[in-house]
Order: C-alpha cells, then structure tokens, then sequence
C-alpha cells in the first residue's frame, strides 16, 4: 500500500495536538554498530549497537495563533524540556510516536514571501511504531 505524503502530520503534547502549517519534515532511526572482528579476520564483523532517533527537520509556514502546536514546541525549546511527539501517516495510523528535545526554532521571511517556521526536533529513547 502506498502513501500519500499530504496525509502525514506532526502532533505534539501529552494531549497531541496537530502542528499547523508544516509542509515537510522527516522521521527516521538508524543504529549504530559494534566491531566484533579479532585478529587473524580478514573481513570486519559488526553486532548492533543502541537505536537512535534520527533529528526531525520540520519546516513550513509560521502560525503564531497555533498554541498547542508550532508555540507548544517553541516553548519546549526555551525551556529545555521534552515534549511527546506523534507522526501520523493517516488519520491516526500508522504512526511513530516518541518523546523529543527541540534543538531549533527559527523564522525566515522576505519581502515578498509569507513567514516560514523551521524545527529541528531530536527524539531521546525509544520511538514505538503503530502500523493498525
């Protein structure tokens, strides 16, 4: 089954609540790994090591009026806390929810654009997978 990307959004808070504006961002893990290799091998072996969520770069346009959302996050960047987080690939499935640290808020504007809303989001622990 394919999905559209146009469906897919960012929530935030121990209630979640959508994040307004955002047209991209990204969601993944990587692990890393252990060399288990000794002398005598003559091709390097690996184990794997702890998983890590990978940063989340959301960007999109800047909502001011979206206190639950885009200032829930900005908040949580000011004060230095985790907040929960939930991208939804549906409705409310599949998704990938974790917790975060927000390592950036920023703006951007031009004369002759709209203001945009970059986050860059790094979650600690475990992110859990819901497929249905």
């Amino acid at each position: 089954m394919t999905l559209a990307g146009k469906n897919t959004t960012l929530w935030v808070g121990a209630s979640p609540a959508k994040v307004a504006g955002l047209e991209s961002f990204n969601c993944g893990a990587t692990a890393s790994t252990i060399a288990t290799a000794i002398m005598g091998d003559t091709w390097e072996t690996f184990v794997a090591g702890l998983l890590k969520g990978d940063e989340v770069s959301a960007q999109g346009f800047f909502d001011p009026t979206d206190a639950t959302g885009q200032i829930a996050l900005r908040t949580s960047f000011l004060a230095g806390t985790p907040i929960a987080c939930e991208v939804r690939y549906g409705t409310t499935v599949p998704k990938v929810a974790f917790s975060a640290l927000v390592l950036g808020f920023s703006t951007n504007s031009g004369t002759n654009t709209a203001v945009t809303v970059t986050i860059k989001i790094q979650p600690t622990g475990a992110m859990t997978s819901t497929d249905a």
